[in-house]
Formats: structure tokens, sequence, C-alpha cells
């Protein structure tokens, strides 16, 4: 364990990634390996052998799905040339290969390709401009082995794992152009509903979307009824064949399909476990889990079933007779809709376009909510052969959202989850041979991000900001130590002093930094984060005072700085970076 803390302290510096690798070795502690496993019938299997071809079994049934559609696809005798990849292309490919990753059959890390100098270079924007022409790939290329992963659940239970494919690092440079080529084409095609894997779009996107929903319905006192759709193995399900048929349909370049349809076709996986492999089998439904093309894949196949939902199904209005029907990141899904009536329609479309390319809802995992100040009796959503729980709150890429549209529930979520993190690393913050700075790092870099995790989107009130700061100082306190007075006595540390040892930030500051830098984005944008933002429910607020909304926290801090045109101020980015920078300095309320 010293050894340990000193390479952590040797590494601050010098190498970020042993640094981190050495922090999280110790934040996991001793990881027992399963030495037995279950089989279906419940006997156990303790052979790494036995187990590997049971996992086999397991997957085998995943990956080879019943298509319901076999068409063959005829692609147009006109098409688009496209032009063969250059080198630079290549070496663009390479570069987005990622350092440090487990090579798949072939045993080749990326950086051996990337070390390998202008010969291999050559040799590679050669191999590629071959399987350019030819369209097919390299037999050896089409074999991924997959890693069981235990999600939760009995550690005994086949079904509680995941799978991680390890795909020869070739084949991922191949990815790699491909999808730099599918990019501008996907683009144009996807709608904007989703925000998973596309360009300047991340999860705080659709967390700030759903979450003004609901706040505005609470404030204009209208109903809004939402499902938080999950699908049975999303990416593991999709039809290939239906998914070309889509592309062709979308006007992707019949040269990029043939392409991608040639990485996917007579595709083979191995099962590893305990250092053993299992036999081979085919792999006819789904996405490769780990290949670069996957999300895009995924993305366009989705759309090929929202079109459909978002035509005919109504939402909620928001501006001039347009309609916001469902909020996406990748297959995290949100329908929403004005009567309960109408996201039973919504989710019936759902369902069968869905079931058209390969995905099913999962039932116990999909949930209903009900915004409303109105007391509504129904606990569940029935919707054809479908029963939906609902529940007052549900965690959506990590957030949560709340029936009663407040972030007080949410904070006190990321409190835990920052607390279970500090003592996960508790040895490293008492550690006597682990620099003050050290810790310091920890905390920065591991611990508060996911206290503040979609901070940004919160509305938070005194109490909030203070509990934030409470765990903050006692953070501080175990990093800094208690105070020997004149007596010679050991003391708790006063916050001023603490104030004086940390000299950066305090948590509050980051917050309302985070907060307004978002603000300015929201308001700067003429997307849907920005009119759902300017959103106002047709409907009239109820009687009382209003509850704090995101943009009142806003508009408090920003007066705080000696502003009062926030949104017009916004549009000057130059100037707005100041005061994301000042607001740092900003206290709680």
């Amino acid at each position: 364990e010293k050894e340990r803390i000193h390479t952590i302290e040797n590494n601050r510096n010098n190498n970020s990634r042993i640094f981190f690798e050495k922090v999280n070795e110790v934040k996991r502690g001793y990881q027992t390996r399963p030495t037995a496993m279950k089989k279906h019938d419940g006997s156990l299997l303790t052979e790494s052998k036995e187990i590997a071809c049971e996992f086999k079994d397991m997957f085998e049934k995943l990956l080879n799905q019943p298509n319901e559609n076999n068409t063959t696809i005829q692609y147009s005798t006109v098409e688009q040339q496209l032009e063969k990849p250059s080198e630079d292309e290549v070496k663009m490919g390479l570069d987005m290969l990622k350092n440090g990753k487990a090579p798949g059959d072939d045993e080749i890390v990326a950086e051996c390709l990337k070390k390998g100098g202008q010969g291999l270079l050559n040799q590679l924007h050669k191999l590629m401009n071959t399987i350019w022409e030819q369209e097919e790939i390299p037999e050896a290329w089409r074999i991924s082995i997959i890693c069981p992963i235990h999600k939760k659940g009995d550690i005994m239970e086949c079904e509680n794992y995941r799978g991680i494919s390890l795909l020869n690092t070739s084949y991922k440079l191949l990815s790699n152009i491909l999808l730099t080529r599918i990019n501008p084409y996907i683009k144009e095609i996807i709608g904007e509903y989703q925000a998973g894997y596309m360009l300047g779009k991340s999860t705080t996107d659709q967390i700030h979307i759903v979450k003004q929903v609901v706040e505005k319905s609470h404030e204009y006192n209208k109903d809004t009824y939402l499902l938080f759709v999950d699908f049975k193995a999303a990416y593991d399900s999709i039809n290939r064949d239906k998914l070309w048929e889509v592309m062709e349909s979308l006007g992707i370049p019949a040269k990029l399909t043939r392409l991608i349809k040639s990485c996917t076709y007579n595709s083979k996986s191995k099962i590893s476990f305990g250092g053993e492999l299992s036999v081979e089998f085919q792999v006819t439904t789904g996405l490769r889990q780990g290949d670069a093309l996957s999300p895009a894949l995924f993305n366009i196949a989705l759309e090929s079933v929202m079109r459909t939902v978002i035509s005919q199904a109504k939402g909620i209005e928001i501006k001039d007779n347009r309609h916001l029907t469902a909020v996406a990141y990748a297959d995290d899904i949100v329908l929403l809709a004005e009567t309960v009536d109408d996201l039973k329609y919504t989710t019936d479309i759902l369902l069968k376009e869905g079931k058209k390319i390969g995905l099913k809802i999962n039932e116990t995992k999909t949930k209903y909510m009900i915004v409303s100040r109105q007391n509504h009796r129904s606990d569940s959503l029935k919707v054809n052969e479908y029963t939906f729980e609902r529940v007052g709150n549900f965690k959506y890429l990590g957030a949560d959202i709340n029936e009663d549209a407040n972030s007080h529930e949410e904070v006190k979520r990321r409190l835990i989850a920052a607390n279970r993190c500090y003592y996960g690393l508790l040895p490293l913050f008492k550690s006597k041979l682990l620099s003050r700075k050290s810790k310091v790092t920890l905390y920065k870099v591991l611990v508060r991000p996911i206290a503040l995790y979609a901070s940004s989107t919160w509305a938070t009130t005194k109490s909030d900001e203070k509990k934030l700061e409470v765990f903050e100082r006692k953070i501080l306190r175990k990093i800094f130590g208690p105070n020997k007075n004149n007596e010679g006595e050991y003391e708790i540390r006063s916050n001023k002093n603490l104030e004086e040892l940390y000299n950066e930030p305090n948590i509050t500051g980051i917050l309302k930094s985070a907060r307004i830098g978002w603000a300015g984005h929201v308001w700067r944008s003429k997307g849907l984060i920005g009119q759902i933002t300017a959103w106002k429910p047709n409907a009239k607020r109820p009687r009382g005072r209003p509850r704090q909304r995101w943009v009142d926290r806003i508009k408090e801090d920003l007066k705080m700085l000696g502003i009062r045109n926030a949104e017009e101020t916004a549009q000057n980015r130059e100037e707005w970076r100041q005061y994301v920078v000042a607001a740092m300095d900003l206290k709680g309320l």
C-alpha cells in the first residue's frame, strides 16, 4: 500500500495516467472474481472453460434475434462517387485511436500503429484503399472477443453481465475513417430530439430540456405526462437488414452503406473468461460494442422510428404550433404529452415502429411520470399488453427528475454519490505519505465533479448551497488536518482558516460559474434548448408566491455581478467569459 501511495504522489505532475490508475485501484479495493457461475438450470460451473461456454450460449442467443424483415436492398444504379481515403484521412483515423486500450484477436495495440512511421502509414493507406475498392475486409477483422462485465445483482448470474467487444486495432482504423465520412450525412439526417454522440451536444442539453418542461408545467399549473423509455439490449437487437434499408432511404451514399455492411457481414465472436476462450459463434443481429461506428448507426436506426413517432404524435406545444414529442440521448428516450391518451398513442407508435427495426421496450425499467398539481389516481400507464409503473422521481442520464420540479432531492443524491466516492478514497485522504496538493487534486478532479454533475441545470436554494459547502469543508478539514493552538492543543480549523489554506473558489462559486456559463450557451442557442427555456405554456399561473426557477437563480447571481440585461449580454462570448470567471468568487445565498 505504501508503494502504491508513493507512486501516486510521484506521478501527480509527471504521468496523470499512472496517477489515476493507482488512485482507482485504491478506490475499488480488492475485487473478487467469481470462481463459479450458475447455469440456466441452477447448477454450478467451476471451470473457466465451462463458464466461457455458458456465456457463449447466452450471447449467441442475444446476438442472433429472429429477423422480421429480410428485404434485399436494391441500390440505385446512379450513385454519388466518393474519393478513396487520402493519406491524411488515414493519419487522422490513427490519431482517433485511443491509447491504453486492450487489443483484439490480433494483439496489436493502437500505440504500435501510431508509432510505425511513414513506412507503416503507407502500407495502411494502401490497405484502406484496397478495402475501399473491393468492399471486403480481412476475415480476421470479423472476429471480436467479448469480455463479460458484471453490471449489478448476483455476481454468479450470467444475465447480470454485459459484453464488451475487443476488436482488431486495424479494423478500428477503418471504422474511424468510415465514421468521418458518414458524420456529415448524420448531422443532416438526425432530428433535433437526439443529442447522443452528436457534435456540440451533451447529456446536459437533454437534462436541461426535460427539467425546463417539468419546471414550467408545474409553474403554469399545466399537466404534462412523461414516459422514460428503456429498450431491451438496444444495440444488440438492431435488425441489420432493416438498417441498410433505412440508410439507403435516408440518402446515405450506397458506397458507404456497402462498406459498413461488409464490416458486419459474417461477423463472429468468442467469449473470454478467466483466461479461456470459447469457440466462435456467428453474430447476425445488433451493432458491435466497442465499434466507433455503432453509436452513429444506432442513431440512424432510431431516426427511422422517431420520424414516424414525431410526425404522427402530438407531444406538447412549445411555440407557433411546434410540438416537442421526444427527447433522446442515444437509447435513453423520454416521450412527452399533454394528456394521458396522447402519451398512450405516442407509446403505441414507438412500440410498433421500434419492432420493425428490432427494438423492444423493457416493461419493468420503463417508467411513467405525471407532472401536475392535481391529484391523479392512476398508478400506472397501460398500453396494449404493457403496464408501466408510475414514479414520483426518475434518474434520467444521471440526473434526478421529479414531479415536484425542485432540485432539493437531486442535491441530496449527488452528495450521497460524492460521499461514496470520498469514502472510497479515504485511505488516501488520511495518508501522511500523500501531499496536500495531491489530496486537493483528488477532491477537485474526482469528488467535486460527482457532487456537481449537471449542476448547471439546478435551481438551488440557500439550504441546498449550504449543504454543498458543509460537504466541501468536511473534506478540506480531512485534507488540512486539525490546527495546533498556542497551548499545543489540537482544534478544528475555522471556516476562515480553511478558506485561506485552500485559496481557491469554493464549491458554491464553481456551481454558480458553471450555471452562468451554461446560461450563456442556452441564451445564444437558436435550437431546442433555447426555445424550451423561452417557452411559456399557454396556461395561467396559480395564485401565491411562485417557486424559485432556474432563470431566477441565474439572474440573481448576475445581479451580484452588476449585470441587468443578461440575455443580451450573453450574445457577446468574450464578455460573458469574464462574468463566468468572476462568478467563481460569488458566495452562497
